[in-house]
């Protein structure tokens, strides 16, 4: 359910055009830590003013005598949270375009780009960014990214665990004393859990959408619903009729099937006559059939002949044949004669092509017709 409001949340804060998005600005009350060369200063923001708490010399004793001036001048300001506060010089700020199906997953997308636009990769800065303009119609977005090096904030985390602080933010001097937004260097790990505050305007949202999607598929489904009761009777009826149309429908493709069959066997089937004649011209002299069988497409031959060799060579080719095999071995009679079984191969009768050819022969006719 977690996972699911905070998707639900991301979705819906993509909707809010970039001018209403809240400033992100630190808590009022947070003391800054910022180091310089040769001390640690921490002051705060008050009226648009930098006021200093407090300041330890580091290069004047050791880490035992630094943790104890921390100790001292954290009396000053009791619990408030620390945040870091880095100079505008030390943080590299640019302005990248990307594809805008990177909103999904930005911040990942720009961890790709580092290289390409700094001169760190993912492993060597911390970064932070800021939606500048999602073009739609170009489909670009333009986000302000703002790097520092690892190592430096690292640096600064190590010094600041050595006296047990902890700091909620990493920001730029600059955007402090501002009034827009800050942008903050934390590492992801280390940011500090939000409270329930930080998701109220989400969930209000979030509760508000459901309200009006509820009723936006509420509504038509009862509008559907009343109209479906009324046509309920006429839907019957048009499927009872549909379904007589169908069976006639039906009965009539059976009806024109067995009348068409006679016409279609007549047509896609060899004369046994045209048949005959091809047979009694192509067989030589000394061959003589005792037995003909013409069935579908194959003719099987049974007699003798004294021309064996070339029997089966004499229908290759020839219409209305494609072909001749000795279905039995040639069995050797007195004299010179051999008896054989050979099976013959008529070619195939595609309906499709005849039905093209006799329109082709009724156009030729009607052609002449109109000519005379």
């Amino acid at each position: 359910m977690r996972a699911f409001l905070r998707w639900w949340s991301r979705e819906l804060g993509g909707l809010i055009p970039l001018g209403m998005l809240p400033n992100r600005r630190p808590a009022s009350n947070m003391v800054w830590f910022e180091l310089s060369a040769d001390s640690a200063v921490f002051w705060q923001v008050s009226r648009g003013r930098r006021i200093e708490l407090g300041r330890i010399a580091l290069t004047k004793g050791d880490a035992t005598d630094h943790k104890i001036a921390f100790d001292t001048l954290r009396q000053r300001f009791a619990r408030r949270p620390v945040g870091v506060c880095l100079a505008a010089d030390r943080v590299l700020r640019k302005v990248v375009t990307l594809p805008l199906a990177a909103t999904e997953n930005l911040a990942q997308a720009l961890s790709f780009e580092l290289g390409r636009h700094t001169p760190f990769n993912a492993s060597q800065a911390c970064f932070d960014f800021r939606v500048v303009e999602a073009d739609r119609r170009a489909e670009r977005l333009r986000v302000n990214l703002s790097v520092a090096s690892k190592q430096e904030i690292d640096s600064i985390l190590l010094l600041l665990a050595g006296w047990g602080v902890h700091p909620q933010a990493i920001m730029v001097d600059d955007e402090l004393m501002g009034k827009g937004d800050c942008v903050n260097l934390l590492p992801p790990g280390l940011m500090p859990a939000k409270g329930w505050r930080a998701y109220s305007v989400p969930v209000a949202m979030a509760g508000v959408s459901a309200m009006l999607l509820m009723t936006a598929l509420g509504l038509p489904l009862w509008q559907k619903r009343t109209q479906a009761i009324a046509t309920n009777q006429v839907m019957l009826q048009a499927r009872l009729e549909a379904a007589v149309v169908d069976n006639l429908k039906t009965e009539q493709d059976r009806l024109l099937a067995v009348f068409n069959f006679p016409l279609q066997q007549k047509l896609t089937h060899h004369n046994p006559v045209v048949v005959l004649d091809e047979l009694t011209r192509l067989l030589p002299d000394d061959t003589w059939l005792q037995q003909l069988d013409i069935r579908g497409n194959e003719v099987m031959m049974q007699g003798s002949t004294r021309s064996s060799s070339g029997l089966a060579g004499l229908f290759e080719n020839v219409a209305p044949f494609e072909g001749a095999f000795f279905k039995a071995p040639l069995v050797k009679l007195p004299g010179k004669e051999e008896r054989f079984q050979l099976t013959v191969t008529l070619q195939p009768i595609r309906l499709e092509d005849v039905l093209a050819r006799q329109r082709a022969e009724a156009e030729k006719r009607s052609l002449r017709g109109a000519k005379g």
